[in-house]
């Protein structure tokens, strides 16, 4: 099997488990499922899909020479993501935490046919569920990690700099199972990159205010039993078009909302709060053959992270006006 990724060019793929993973069912499911957690047509930016992502990921972990246990963790890592992805956890109101799909992930290989294909291959569903034991793959904030870069590098090349992407990535190593940078350089980059990202993407108020309503509306559609949990296992266009025949005055309000458009205004009662969620990368990099962590060799970087954590540590009430 052949890939060719945006990212990182073509991959060749020969083992038989990866093949047969990669065209099951629960894997291109995720061709379906938006990355961002909200479609384009309902979402101020363009975005790709779970299955661009964690094919994406197994590619890097491949790059970066992991075991085929842990390029499988890789690849699966997001196949019990449902429909609009992160938004199920506003449904859940957990939105600063974005865990529901790792809660389970367990459940979904034992449960489809991702559960007889590990096992044909002598891989365990069970230990493939546990993440955090490959190092490469998962790591705790603030290191890299294949997840956490694959997604870093695909939004800085869709939205800002194909050139800048190519550059990080050619510049990651595998040393001693951790990720890190070959340079300041590098390190630097990525890491202002995720910084940008954080402040005018992932944790702006414009798409917060996206995912608070289409939580909203997902609330009410589970409530009147318009859908059920269960169906969040679907697409996310098969959910959205039973919404959008639903009937329901809010639910429609709501889709129509996102699509033509709103504004956000500061008040200071009677507002929505939405949560803010402090996400930063602080890279090692190597620095005459010694390992060092980005914040303690740039006071500029550190400096940032300061003022970064204090932004997001401040709540704000915002009044959502439809654009007419």
């Amino acid at each position: 099997m052949k890939i060719t990724d945006i990212v990182y060019g073509e991959e060749e793929i020969n083992e038989p488990i990866l093949i047969e993973l990669i065209n099951s069912p629960p894997i291109q499911r995720l061709k379906e499922i938006s990355q961002w957690g909200i479609v384009d047509e309902n979402y101020h930016k363009k975005g790709f899909s779970r299955f661009d992502h964690s094919v994406g990921v197994l590619i890097l972990l491949r790059r970066l020479n992991a075991k085929i246990e842990e390029q499988v963790a890789g690849l699966l890592h997001d196949a019990s993501h449902t429909a609009f992805s992160h938004v199920i956890d506003w449904v859940f109101e957990d939105s600063t935490n974005e865990n529901y799909q790792d809660k389970t992930l367990l459940k979904t290989l034992e449960k489809t046919e991702i559960s007889s294909i590990l096992k044909k291959y002598g891989f365990s569903p069970q230990k493939i569920a546990e993440l955090e034991e490959f190092s490469l793959l998962e790591q705790p904030t603030p290191n890299l990690c294949a997840d956490r870069v694959d997604y870093s590098l695909r939004e800085i090349l869709h939205m800002h700099s194909i050139e800048d992407a190519k550059k990080i990535f050619e510049d990651l190593k595998n040393v001693g199972g951790k990720i890190i940078l070959n340079s300041l350089e590098s390190a630097e980059l990525l890491a202002k990159y995720y910084v940008y990202m954080n402040r005018n993407h992932w944790g702006e108020d414009k798409a917060k205010a996206h995912f608070y309503i289409f939580a909203n509306i997902l609330k009410r559609a589970l409530s009147k039993k318009i859908i059920t949990i269960e169906d969040m296992m679907k697409t996310d266009n098969e959910i959205l078009n039973i919404l959008k025949k639903s009937r329901d005055e809010n639910i429609i309000f709501g889709l129509g909302l996102l699509k033509n458009g709103f504004s956000l205004k500061k008040t200071e009662s009677r507002g929505v709060i939405l949560k803010n969620k402090f996400r930063y990368i602080d890279p090692e990099f190597i620095h005459n053959n010694k390992i060092v962590r980005l914040s303690e060799a740039s006071k500029e970087y550190k400096d940032i992270l300061d003022k970064e954590r204090q932004y997001f540590s401040v709540k704000q009430e915002f009044l959502i006006i439809p654009i007419k």
